[in-house]
């Protein structure tokens, strides 16, 4: 708390009138003058108090200012990292994603070609089994021609052979 000297001090009550000294008006004027130059003098060097204590303060907030512009441009660095990264990953997942498709395709064909190949063995297994009744037919005809001569023989295994071919 700052002290000032007062008019009251320069003019004290408990004196009586008589032994008063006698103040001029420019004595009162001086009296005041100095009192608000070191009131003024007083607030100046509080003021420069506070201000020094706040500066040593704003030099470590710029300190930390710096400090933080340096963090974030590091962030700033990383990210782009990580932005490069994810751009990367997603062109690889695109590529993956074009591969499944490929995959996808060919698969299709390989059950289109199991498919075709599926009809070729059952169309086989139908010939074979023609194929196995014509000869279980034509065995049947040598065995019941047993004593036939080979060129009726012949005529019968070719009639079997049509009676197999055309079913009729």
């Amino acid at each position: 708390m700052l002290k000032y000297k007062s008019i009251v001090t320069v003019l004290p009550i408990t004196t009586p009138a008589k032994t008063m000294p006698e103040l001029t008006l420019a004595d009162v004027l001086r009296e005041l003058r100095s009192d608000i130059r070191q009131m003024g003098e007083d607030v100046h060097n509080e003021v420069r108090q506070e201000l020094s204590g706040f500066r040593g303060g704003l030099d470590e907030i710029k300190h930390e200012v710096q400090g933080l512009k340096a963090d974030v441009g590091a962030l700033k660095f990383d990210v782009d990292e990580l932005k490069t990264d994810v751009n990367g990953l997603k062109s690889d997942v695109n590529a993956l994603k074009n591969d499944v498709d490929g995959l996808k395709t060919d698969v299709s064909g390989l059950k289109t070609d199991l498919e075709g190949v599926k009809i070729q063995v059952q169309e086989l297994s139908r010939e074979f089994n023609l194929s196995q009744k014509w000869q279980d037919r034509t065995w049947d005809v040598v065995k019941w021609g047993g004593g036939i001569s080979a060129p009726l023989s012949i005529v019968l295994v070719g009639f079997s052979l049509r009676f197999a071919i055309t079913g009729s």
